[in-house]
């Protein structure tokens, strides 16, 4: 009966070492995405801030000024929505994981604590390798 016990509690042991490996790759991957998400919404600031180029100096021969400075404003207008659209990519990437990984914490917390094990222990030391 105690070897029993203590078979599980070791074989709980390794199923929490191998849960909080998994959620410290998913904070790195997280942390990835945040810092991807922070360099789109700064290029896009960059894009907002920035006006629209100006015109060539010699039109193209059939082109007048108005169709030249329509198509740059459709370009610029382009390349902002393409990384709007990557950024809620990424954006909803990152929430889907993250979902993910909180079922995860939540269903092998029920099981560890059904087993009689303290989580508030694990789940403190991964909140203080997160702030390191």
């Amino acid at each position: 009966q105690l070897e029993l016990e203590q078979k599980r509690a070791g074989d709980a042991e390794a199923l929490a070492a191998k849960y909080e490996a998994d959620l410290s790759d998913v904070s790195a991957t997280y942390a990835s995405l945040e810092a991807h998400t922070f360099k789109l919404e700064s290029e896009l600031q960059q894009l907002r801030a920035s006006p629209a180029p100006p015109p060539p100096a010699a039109p193209a021969p059939g082109l007048d000024e108005a169709e030249v400075a329509r198509r740059v404003a459709e370009a610029v207008e382009a390349a902002k929505a393409e990384v709007m659209e990557e950024n809620d990519e990424a954006m909803n990437d990152l929430l889907v994981c993250l979902g993910q990984e909180e079922r995860k914490v939540e269903v092998l917390s029920e099981k560890l604590e059904a087993m009689g094990v303290d989580i508030e222990p694990l789940l403190e030391s991964i909140e203080d390798e997160e702030e390191e």
